[in-house]
């Protein structure tokens, strides 16, 4: 009987050892350490303005994209100018587009131009539509292709609204963006 407790009282030292090497090793590569020398960390400025003036404004009356006197699948269409008025690039987009009232279904459209010229308010926008769907809610772009735009830059989207077939006569709504901005 004394064999067996000998060989228990062996076995358990041997795996108290191995935890204790175990143990130390994980230790030794928690302990490591290295000097780095300082850096230097300058900050700058994120500051996404829209429309024509790029002024600094929080908020941007669009008016160019209303109407009057709309009937089902009429559409209003206009540039928008977003301003990087900071001094780093970066990404953003229409984070959110809310209604004030759902009583005029509306679906958007979003395609980026060159220039302002190339958003008339009739026809087609010059280039390919990165959105295409219902208004509110609209996330546009989809990350992660979020538009980029360098410090000082500028970047046009034609931003068109159209009137869903079912709408009721004399309704109105106003409509209301929210952008996205982070550095890259």
């Amino acid at each position: 009987m004394r064999k067996h407790y000998r060989w228990w009282a062996t076995a358990a030292a041997l795996v108290i050892g191995l935890i204790f090497v175990s143990v130390q090793q994980t230790s030794a590569r928690r302990t490591a350490a290295e000097t780095l020398s300082g850096g230097t960390i300058q900050s700058g400025i994120l500051d996404l303005t829209v429309g024509s003036a790029g002024s600094g404004q929080s908020s941007y009356d669009f008016t160019a994209l209303g109407a009057t006197g709309m009937f089902p699948n009429a559409y209003a269409q206009a540039p928008l100018t977003v301003h990087n008025s900071g001094s780093v690039p970066l990404i953003y987009r229409i984070q959110n587009v809310t209604q004030s009232s759902s009583d005029v279904p509306l679906s958007l459209a979003v395609t980026p131009v060159t220039s302002e010229a190339g958003c008339p308010a009739q026809g087609a926008a010059s280039g390919t539509a990165i959105y295409d769907g219902p208004m509110v809610g609209a996330q546009v772009p989809t990350a992660p292709g979020w538009r980029t735009v360098a410090a000082g830059g500028t970047d046009i989207l034609c931003l068109r609204g159209t009137v869903g077939p079912d709408v009721a006569s004399g309704v109105s709504t106003s409509v209301h963006f929210s952008f996205e901005a982070e550095s890259v």
